[in-house]
């Protein structure tokens, strides 16, 4: 099960009819055609690339002109961030990071499809999943599947929120140079120098990436 489903559920349809979505591969009447765009290139994200359809759910994921509650005019879905669960679907921006942050911390019960949009350029809610274990969180971020157990994140966002406030938040996922050592040093003595040296070893790690994410801008209180 993949997000656009579950958006539907939340939504009050029900999926129904034979055939099976081109994109998430929920099930589907065949109504609506796949309409895939020539620019389209997660060809291998599909979950049914021989259907000609797409599905409500894909429908509602995919929609360049959503109609949103204190939005002027419509909106591009994709631009957004998303949690979506059995009776709600809420979306967030990039400013509403520290609730995002919650949600990954704390998730909902499951189901469950948090959906964290870095770009607002691809359609990736189809490739969410939806998290159905209450042990392992499960979330989508720029269409990269990322599986943890939410302690483990706690200790990794913290690590960041303690760097970020010396070195900003930035610099976390670009290149650290000497200057940033330094000022991690006078901040944070020895043990800064050691989290530092933990951190480059594995910023690169998908759960890392989005820890940085999560993490709190310089100058921000770093307790919670």
């Amino acid at each position: 099960m993949r997000a656009p489903e579950l958006m539907a559920i939340a939504a009050g349809i029900t999926a129904h009819g034979a055939q099976r979505c081109y994109y998430c591969g929920s099930r589907c009447n065949g109504l609506r055609p796949a309409a895939v765009k020539p620019t389209f290139t997660g060809w291998s994200n599909v979950v049914c690339p021989g259907s000609d359809f797409r599905c409500a759910g894909c429908d509602l994921a995919m929609d360049e002109k959503r109609v949103m509650a204190g939005k002027d005019k419509p909106q591009k879905t994709r631009n957004y961030s998303w949690v979506i669960t059995e009776s709600e679907c809420t979306h967030y921006t990039k400013s509403d990071i520290a609730i995002l942050r919650v949600h990954c911390l704390y998730p909902p019960r499951p189901p469950y499809a948090i959906c964290i949009a870095t770009s607002g350029q691809k359609q990736i809610l189809y490739q969410t999943p939806v998290c159905i274990d209450s042990e392992q969180a499960v979330i989508g971020m720029e269409g990269e599947v990322i599986t943890y157990i939410t302690d483990e994140l706690a200790s990794l966002v913290e690590t960041v929120d303690a760097l970020a406030a010396v070195i900003g938040k930035p610099t976390l996922t670009g290149d650290i140079e000497t200057g940033h050592v330094i000022r991690v040093h006078e901040a944070m003595g020895d043990e800064g120098i050691e989290l530092l040296q933990a951190w480059e070893r594995i910023r690169s790690q998908p759960l890392s990436r989005l820890a940085a994410f999560l993490a709190k801008p310089k100058g921000a209180a770093t307790n919670d």
